[in-house]
């Protein structure tokens, strides 16, 4: 989810960035796990606080760049072990994030990259379309349609359903920076 063009001062959503951030790091110490358990690779805590000190947002690319530091790893691979991960425990309940921001003006909610949602949870469009439903019916007003992990055919889908909703429609490249996601420049993807 992409919140913008909020009072970041508001006592509730700072209350509600606090707890994302512990769940945050609760994650991190379960990717970290999972990586000394499938690659038997110890990434110390000054490495992690290092990373830390740079992003808010640190997940699956950073511990990707950390563990390159400790032998040449397959991405592809190394991708699939994190998704296996089972972390759902630790995300925010939509509701609560919608509920919060719903209620404020000019507030835009804009359910991001719906593609890797979809990989994450093997759904297929039918059902990303009821989470969509539901989602707009809790406040969402915008949908990214196009992302550097769509198919042509998931941009040209996620585009009618935002129409069909009468959502914003976004887009994003998804860049974290050369070292962290080579293969995805700033700005840059492919439309259908």
């Amino acid at each position: 989810m992409l919140i913008r063009d909020f009072d970041y001062n508001d006592e509730r959503i700072l209350k509600l960035v606090d707890k994302m951030s512990r769940l945050r790091l609760q994650k991190i110490k379960l990717m970290i796990d999972l990586v000394k358990d499938v690659y038997g690779i110890n990434i110390k805590n000054s490495e992690i606080a290092e990373i830390l000190k740079t992003t808010n947002s640190f997940g699956k690319p950073h511990v990707f760049k950390l563990l390159s530091h400790y032998g040449n790893f397959d991405r592809v691979e190394y991708y699939k072990n994190m998704d296996n991960l089972k972390s759902e425990h630790l995300k925010l309940d939509a509701r609560e994030v919608l509920n919060m921001f719903k209620e404020s003006n000019n507030i835009d909610l804009t359910f991001a990259h719906p593609r890797e949602v979809m990989k994450e949870y093997n759904l297929n469009y039918s059902q990303l379309e009821e989470i969509v439903r539901f989602l707009v019916d809790n406040g969402l007003n915008g949908l990214e349609t196009l992302h550097t992990s769509n198919l042509k055919e998931d941009n040209r889908i996620f585009s009618e359903i935002a129409k069909k909703y009468n959502l914003k429609e976004s887009c994003g490249s998804d860049f974290h920076g050369p070292s962290v996601k080579p293969n995805v420049l700033l700005g840059s993807f492919e439309m259908a």
